[in-house]
């Protein structure tokens, strides 16, 4: 199905150049050389972000989708892509770096085999800041990061933390 949906990607975007290689590094290394657009090269993850979506529309929400819509949602996100090419920079973040003027957190969640929890590190000045531990019971690492991040949304709009 996957292979299906991506055929029909590439026809109506008139792409000529087409997924090949005996593994996924090979295909990805060949893809990559085929053409020098970063829009081009953006394409299979537009699709395996696309698949993952629908993926978990079905399992969340029950929803099903048909191959025409996945693939209007891909060519839709394709064309939003800029058009230059945009060289990304690797930016290091240090302590030094930080601007301690302006509010940042960390968090994570993890599971072990006795239940989940998450933590929450929130720095609102140098000498104002909070740590948060949290047991969450049972659940995923998905469910432990998600709840950290809410509670961090929560926590930035009781204290008026416009930026964080």
């Amino acid at each position: 199905m996957t292979v299906q949906l991506w055929n029909q990607v590439l026809d109506v975007l008139s792409l000529s150049i087409r997924w090949h290689g005996q593994s996924v590094s090979e295909a990805w290394d060949l893809w990559r050389a085929a053409s020098s657009d970063s829009k081009i090269h953006c394409l299979p993850l537009l699709v395996c972000w696309s698949i993952w979506l629908t993926r978990n529309g079905i399992i969340f929400r029950g929803k099903l989708a048909r191959w025409p819509f996945i693939t209007a949602k891909i060519i839709t996100a394709y064309h939003e892509l800029p058009d230059e090419d945009h060289t990304p920079t690797n930016q290091v973040v240090t302590p030094e770096t930080i601007d301690i003027t302006i509010p940042w957190t960390y968090f994570d969640g993890a599971t072990q085999a006795h239940g989940c929890g998450g933590g929450i590190l929130f720095h609102l000045s140098e000498h104002h800041h909070f740590k948060i531990q949290m047991g969450l019971g049972v659940g995923t690492n998905k469910f432990a990061e998600m709840i950290s991040l809410r509670h961090i949304l929560h926590f930035s709009l009781v204290h008026s933390c416009n930026h964080l």
